[in-house]
């Protein structure tokens, strides 16, 4: 009879090569007929892995998706297991993070609608990510807006120590803007229409939506310690109208 350990490695090889695999960091588009038989996905190793499912549809069945780190389970569902756990989708977007040293599995669970597409993706850092903040607004006109994207990249600055009684010079260079910068995507809609904040709030979803007005202008800008913010300059818009803008960005 083979060692236990033996068996472990056998049984997650077996598990590997009966399913389809996610690479890391790299997210999977998929429809319904695009779903492999069996439902489900081999997950790599990772010391700290993060699996996300964005919805790019909205989606009545009850769908569900589990997830396993143990190697003796190749078909995590609804009847638990060894170290089986259920990514609970809020809004559109479930989030699962935890060690996958030998790997694990992914299966779906329930039936789907005809016309359901969703992504799904196994990385180091979340590829899918609803923003705790909304864009700021700074100022409008009667058919234009600016707005901020949340802060990112904080400059350093350099506290004086004392005693130092040389003054700075007249003009103090201004901190030069990061090489990179978040990928967001900026949409907006009348707020009486609720139509971006009752869908599935991902940004695959957001972006297969048509967005109100215009973006005029697109920078950089430094506004405060807190960090650089995109500006969008926003033209086009209707007077006497309140628009809405949720919160969340593409994969950067």
């Amino acid at each position: 009879m083979l060692p236990e350990t033996l068996l472990c490695l056998v049984n997650a090889a077996l598990i590997q090569a009966a399913t389809a695999s996610l690479s890391l960091n790299a997210i999977l588009s998929l429809n319904t007929q695009d779903i492999p038989s069996p439902p489900s996905f081999s997950l790599p190793a990772a010391q700290n892995l993060t699996i996300t499912v964005a919805y790019c549809s909205s989606e009545t069945v009850s769908t569900r998706f589990f997830v396993t780190n143990s190697t003796t389970v190749d078909d995590p569902g609804p009847d638990g297991g060894t170290n089986v756990y259920e990514i609970i989708v809020n809004q559109g977007l479930g989030t699962f993070s935890a060690s996958f040293l030998d790997g694990g599995v992914l299966a779906i669970d329930g039936t789907l609608s005809d016309d359901f597409s969703f992504e799904i993706a196994a990385s180091d850092r979340p590829m899918h990510e609803v923003l705790a903040t909304f864009p700021l607004l700074g100022d409008t006109t009667s058919n234009q807006a600016l707005l901020f994207s949340p802060p990112f990249d904080p400059p350093i600055f350099i506290d004086p120590s004392y005693p130092n009684y040389t003054l700075p010079g007249p003009s103090l260079a201004s901190p030069s803007p990061p090489d990179s910068s978040p990928n967001f995507t900026l949409l907006i809609a009348p707020t009486s229409s609720q139509t971006l904040t009752s869908l599935p709030q991902t940004a695959c979803m957001m972006a297969s939506q048509s967005s109100s007005g215009n973006i005029a202008n697109e920078s950089l800008w430094l506004r405060d310690e807190d960090g650089w913010r995109t500006q969008w300059l926003m033209a086009g818009l209707s007077p006497q109208t309140n628009y809405t803008a949720p919160p969340y960005s593409l994969v950067p």
